[in-house]
């Protein structure tokens, strides 16, 4: 789900996936991440992607130190961020709320795109601790109702994407995903390697002027 300027999110064709065309994980984690679709493209903006788990700490701590500046450069069209939410800690809760809440987001997305974004900062925001249930299913409709999304019960209640979750959470580990956020600028992952001593926002500032 990538996010372009403002409440603007990129269309996408409807599509069919099939969780037994993704190759078993590795052994071992590779030094960087290569993940399908998060190379860089010329003439267009840097491509941010975001592998992340809703019950996360240190996804919400990413938002919350780094949100205002990707937003920044999405709205100067320097940049596009997309989320990979996955179920990665769906065993850190008793109801498997990492799935559930990546559900509710492809849910708002699908009925009020423009709503995304306002919902993942919502979803943050109410992060719940781990170890519990999480958000219930109301909990996360009441949610989507009270960004202003259009009513999101029924792709709740009948799990809509929650094969999509499936296979989003099976492709991360199967390309060497250890854990969240993982984050990949333009095909190059952040905070391994190269990059492993560099802040965050000089990194995107650097896949930017690559491009200038």
């Amino acid at each position: 789900i990538t996010l372009l300027k403002g409440t603007e999110v990129a269309k996408s064709e409807p599509a069919t996936v099939n969780v037994a065309d993704i190759p078993s994980p590795a052994a071992s984690a590779p030094a960087t991440i290569t993940a399908p679709g998060a190379e860089a493209e010329a003439g267009k903006p840097v491509k941010v992607v975001l592998y992340i788990d809703f019950i996360c700490p240190v996804c919400k701590n990413f938002e919350a130190t780094y949100n205002e500046t990707l937003t920044k450069l999405r709205d100067e069209g320097k940049i596009t961020v997309e989320y990979r939410a996955l179920g990665f800690l769906d065993s850190r809760s008793t109801t498997n709320y990492s799935s559930r809440a990546a559900n509710a987001a492809a849910c708002v997305v699908n009925e009020s795109p423009e709503k995304y974004s306002a919902f993942v900062d919502a979803l943050f925001d109410k992060q719940p601790a781990e170890g519990g249930a999480g958000l219930s299913d109301d909990e996360l409709k009441k949610l989507a109702t009270e960004v202003g999304a259009k009513s999101i019960d029924s792709c709740v209640e009948n799990k809509t994407y929650r094969p999509w979750v499936k296979y989003t959470t099976q492709e991360a580990a199967a390309i060497g995903v250890t854990g969240t956020p993982t984050v990949i600028v333009d095909g190059k992952q952040w905070g391994k390697g190269d990059s492993a001593q560099t802040e965050f926002p000089a990194f995107v500032e650097a896949a930017i002027k690559a491009k200038a």
